[in-house]
């Protein structure tokens, strides 16, 4: 569970990233105010993309945690527990900010490259979801194999 939640973090973090230099260039098209409608709707998703990004981050960081948890300093298993669930609920938010900024955008193709992001949306929603389903299977297996088989070095014994 830990690599896959590594691998959707790496890919979310990639296309994050990539999604932020492609908004980039929408915002640029869109000059100066007044702005249209349009160019609001991308004004707006510019914080989207880089709370993405933070998502992306916060799964290494998670990851990270779990390792130091199982490699390094045995932690109380709330520990664990709570950042996984945090992990979930930081995707879940991503996600579904995303599926509100992509609700009513036309995805058509044009010389500013719309329709090439709507795909990167879509991609990073789906993988922003799964996160959160390893995020929280991962939490729901840690508490009881954590508070059942500790380890004799633990200092929760």
């Amino acid at each position: 569970m830990i690599t896959l939640q590594t691998v959707l973090a790496a890919i979310i973090l990639a296309l994050s990233i990539s999604l932020a230099l492609g908004w980039g260039h929408l915002e640029q098209a869109c000059g100066d105010p007044p702005y249209s409608k349009e160019c609001s709707r991308v004004l707006h998703g510019a914080g989207a993309m880089r709370y993405c990004i933070f998502v992306g981050i916060w799964g290494f960081l998670d990851v990270a945690v779990y390792l130091v948890d199982n490699f390094l300093v045995p932690l109380p298993p709330w520990v664990a527990v709570a950042m996984a669930n945090v992990s979930g609920g930081v995707a879940m938010g991503g996600g579904s900010t995303l599926a509100a900024l992509i609700n009513g955008w036309k995805c058509e193709a044009g010389k500013d490259g719309a329709l090439h992001l709507c795909h990167q949306i879509y991609a990073n929603i789906a993988f922003l979801f799964m996160l959160v389903a390893v995020s929280w299977a991962t939490a729901f297996a840690l508490w009881p194999l954590r508070r059942y088989h500790s380890r004799p070095d633990s200092r929760l014994s």
